[in-house]
């Protein structure tokens, strides 16, 4: 008769699942150095090429180079590090099933992050909006509006899932799902600066991240993302 393996104690399987993705404290610090190297050099270029960073082609130039920057700074890093790979950031298949529900949670973020703003506004009445400048765009000639869904709907949700499910979920996973779910949402948040826009992206951010939790992929939760997004940017298209 054969004897029971012994069971390892407090062992967290699901953790160490996500450890094995093999994404270390130096991967990370390299995704941010060539992130913050190419927005820094791009962002500058396009000032001296005498561009209105206030815009709509100096936001819509701004959001290509955050977005180009978040993927070169994955992408390279998973290309130089040969222990890692496609999946260590998410890149993984899902099936229909999962692609719907990241689309269900982008509809949840939309309808609760509408709530965050109002409730916002009639705390502070502060009525500026951080990013008027997309608004114009969306709001612009259809080619203007175009182009907003193209960089701001799909380039940029991308790269931030990327960027900060990808990368930065995986990492603070090893500490724990809470850590990695509230670290991820308030970075990600941060990353839009103290505003109006903050807790709504951190709202969004812990769907998002949720997504990223069960599923395992980015996928799911790029689907919610772009939802999310058409809806800000075609509401405000009608609100014209």
């Amino acid at each position: 008769m054969e004897e029971p393996r012994p069971q390892t104690e407090n062992r967290d399987v699901s953790r160490d699942a996500w450890r094995e993705r093999g994404l270390g404290w130096l991967d990370v610090l390299l995704v941010i150095i060539v992130y913050l190297l190419i927005s820094v050099l791009a962002g500058s270029a396009i000032g001296l090429l005498g561009f209105d960073l206030q815009s709509i082609a100096g936001q819509l130039l701004i959001l290509t180079v955050s977005a180009v920057a978040a993927i070169a700074g994955v992408g390279g890093v998973v290309v130089a590090r040969r222990h890692l790979s496609a999946a260590s950031v998410g890149l993984r298949r899902v099936s229909a099933r999962w692609l719907l529900i990241g689309a269900g949670l982008g509809l949840l973020g939309w309808f609760l992050t509408r709530g965050v703003v109002l409730a916002y506004f009639w705390i502070t009445g502060d009525t500026t909006n951080p990013q008027a400048g997309l608004v114009n765009a969306a709001q612009g000639t259809p080619v203007q509006f175009a182009l907003t869904l193209l960089v701001a709907d799909l380039a940029v949700p991308f790269g931030e899932e990327l960027l900060f499910r990808g990368v930065l979920y995986t990492w603070l996973r090893r500490w724990g799902v809470a850590v990695a779910m509230v670290g991820s949402a308030l970075i990600f948040g941060l990353n839009h600066g103290i505003n109006l826009v903050f807790l709504a992206t951190v709202v969004l951010g812990l769907l998002l991240a949720l997504a990223y939790e069960r599923s395992g992929s980015i996928w799911p939760g790029l689907v919610g993302h772009i939802l999310y997004n058409l809806l800000v940017f075609s509401a405000a298209r009608l609100l014209l």
